[in-house]
């Protein structure tokens, strides 16, 4: 068993501990090239083949890993400490030092108070999911299924899986779900793609890109 790191915004937390996502899809890196021949995905690799050549045959391995793997969540933070200068450095020229043993606050309990970035000041800064410490994770997932396809394939359960919730006119996302700001779609599909859009680009999903379909349920650490 192997761990790795995947990051998800608040909605996709929030979605996750209250058990409405079991699925997240991400792009392969790099995409396949158009009018591949054969593919098939098992175990964490896609391969498939391409050209003329029909031994031609690129694999590409999950960044997520396998089935029973673990994934520790990154997510968006709050940590106690202060920016430090750098006054050597030619690029970063501030350093952020966090002050143990003070753990991290998330959005669902943010402080009172939030500084400014590059602030001297001891006290509370928001701090990108990039740099939550794997020792601070709150959210482990296992790894239940991988598997590769079309974006274009999802299915309206698979959708709901994806955390996006059914109301009974239609379906809605959380586009802030720190301020509770919702919005709501007549078809599944359009709520997914602007919850794919928001994280991958506007008109993203207009690419269909090939993507890593990874099946989770929540563990403990």
């Amino acid at each position: 068993m192997k761990e790795h790191p995947i990051l998800f915004n608040a909605e996709m937390v929030r979605a996750i501990l209250d058990g409405r996502k079991t699925q997240t899809r991400r792009a392969l890196r790099p995409q396949p090239p158009k009018g591949i021949t054969y593919h098939d995905s098992n175990n964490g690799k896609f391969q498939y083949h391409y050209g003329p050549d029909v031994y031609a045959v690129k694999t590409i391995h999950c960044p997520y890993g396998v089935p029973s793997d673990r994934l520790f969540v990154k997510e968006n933070h709050y940590l106690y400490g202060y920016w430090e200068r750098k006054p050597l450095a030619k690029k970063e020229k501030y350093r952020f030092k966090p002050i143990q043993p003070i753990m991290p606050r998330y959005f669902e309990n943010p402080p009172d108070t939030i500084l400014p970035k590059y602030s001297l000041d001891r006290g509370w800064n928001k701090r990108s999911s990039l740099f939550l410490a794997k020792n601070h994770t709150r959210v482990w997932l296992e790894v239940t299924n991988v598997r590769v396809e079309r974006l274009g394939d999802i299915t309206e359960a698979d959708i709901l899986a994806e955390g996006i919730f059914k109301w009974p006119l239609g379906y809605g996302r959380y586009t802030n779900y720190e301020k509770k700001e919702t919005v709501s779609f007549p078809r599944a599909g359009l709520a997914y793609a602007d919850l794919w859009d928001s994280t991958n680009g506007p008109g993203s999903v207009y690419k269909n890109p090939w993507v890593w379909v990874i099946e989770f349920k929540k563990v403990t650490a």
